[in-house]
């Protein structure tokens, strides 16, 4: 099933909401609706480093349907990737100081803790 630009903006107001309330507003974002045969959307940390994340919004998806609720729930699954994109970009570059990590820790429970 093919996606909309309807849907595409959807999912980047959807995903801008969970930026506040995950006060996320440190990083750039960057919103791409492409062709994907593998993802209904993902995320993309590569460039973290320099403060930007990439979102992508599949055009199509394979045989799910596409919803309200589908894009709404996937938008916030991504912005939970986004949530904790500095512990996971340390974890897969495999540098980190305790230090750092320490600080990676102590940012991430402080988010979470004003969440719940």
């Amino acid at each position: 099933m093919k996606t909309n630009k309807k849907d595409f903006e959807l999912f980047k107001l959807e995903c801008e909401k969970w930026i506040n309330k995950f006060e996320l507003n440190g990083f750039q974002f960057r919103f791409y609706w492409k062709e994907d045969d593998t993802n209904r959307a993902c995320v993309d940390i590569n460039q973290i480093k320099q403060g930007l994340i990439k979102i992508y919004f599949g055009k199509e998806w394979s045989n799910d349907p596409i919803t309200e609720k589908e894009i709404k729930k996937i938008a916030k699954h991504e912005m939970i990737h986004c949530l904790i994109a500095d512990f996971a970009f340390s974890a897969y570059k495999r540098f980190m100081t305790e230090d750092e990590l320490y600080k990676l820790e102590e940012k991430l429970v402080n988010r979470l803790n004003k969440l719940i």
